[in-house]
């Protein structure tokens, strides 16, 4: 009787380690997709793609959030280091190497001055820049730095965005930066750009901060830094080629590797836990088989007396 109460309660202590381990999936699944809610409602929140003038095509993204770009659809041809997450496509970044060409080509542009073109074509490629309308706010370094760069570079006006572009070889009036305005932000607002300004202005219900130009443009990098980012685009792309966010994927994998360890775990504490009843049932046995044998030496005896005494008498 005590060896089945035992069994008993081993079984069911079983029982209930394997709804604690379905319990724990259910959590870990529970707060895989509170996750994923909220990393949706956080994408709701971004602003989106806005048109920046007729200086720029428009986004094809135009009213969505910046999204990242996926090599087999949209891959950018310039302005890479905004491909995590960018408003922009080949259309965009076509148009700025054309650009960057005539200026390099036609306009007699120093390396200073085409890296700085660079830098102010890409504007729109941040994401920070891209969701906000009207001309891109470049910050006064930048456009002090641009400036300075070309001002021996020669441009003309676009007769149909009526904007300053480099010039190119149909163009039949071209002068030099210095001719075309007398100070940084004058030239920089007839390219079609907004300069910082001390009154920062609210959109969306925030601030709107200046576009520096921080990220490295590919042009200004050395052949092994090249070599290095392309190939961690080409990991980035095959995780990319599933149309599966970095981030998502990520948390997936996160969530497989931790129901896994979790699924491991519970079939050990279910293993470990039959093994003891095989155990615990197999000292049942030999028990059993010992007290019978205790009670046929026990009946034994007891015949063998009473044979001595019929025998004696």
């Amino acid at each position: 009787m005590g060896a089945m109460g035992r069994r008993g309660r081993s079984n069911n202590s079983g029982g209930g380690g394997e709804a604690i381990c379905i319990a724990i999936i259910i959590i870990i699944i529970g707060l895989f997709l509170l996750g994923g809610a909220a990393a949706f409602t956080a994408q709701t929140q971004i602003g989106k793609c806005a048109f920046q003038g007729p200086r720029f095509p428009r986004f094809e993204l135009e009213g969505k959030p910046p999204r990242r770009v996926f090599r087999r659809e949209d891959e950018l041809t310039l302005c890479r280091a905004y491909r995590k997450r960018t408003c922009c496509a080949p259309e965009q970044t076509n148009a700025a190497l054309v650009s960057i060409k005539k200026l390099a080509i036609y306009g007699e542009g120093s390396a200073d001055c085409v890296s700085n073109w660079e830098a102010v074509e890409c504007s729109i490629c941040d994401p920070q820049v891209g969701v906000f309308s009207g001309p891109p706010l470049i910050c006064s370094s930048l456009c002090r730095s641009l400036y300075e760069s070309c001002l021996e570079a020669y441009f003309a006006n676009d007769p149909t965005t009526q904007v300053l572009v480099p010039c190119g070889p149909k163009d039949v009036v071209c002068a030099q930066g210095r001719e075309w305005a007398s100070n940084s932000s004058g030239f920089c607002r007839l390219a079609g750009f907004e300069v910082e300004l001390v009154d920062m202005k609210l959109q969306h219900g925030a601030e709107r901060l200046c576009y520096k130009g921080g990220a490295e443009t590919f042009s200004t990098l050395s052949s092994q830094e090249q070599r290095r980012i392309s190939l961690l685009h080409v990991i980035s792309d095959w995780i990319d080629s599933y149309g599966v966010p970095e981030t998502v994927l990520w948390a997936f994998v996160a969530l497989s590797v931790i129901t896994g360890a979790t699924l491991l775990r519970c079939r050990n504490i279910t293993a470990r836990r039959k093994r003891n009843a095989l155990v615990e049932q197999a000292q049942e046995i030999r028990m059993q088989r010992e007290g019978r044998m205790l009670m046929l030496k026990s009946i034994s005896e007891r015949a063998n007396k009473k044979l001595d005494l019929s025998t004696s008498g």
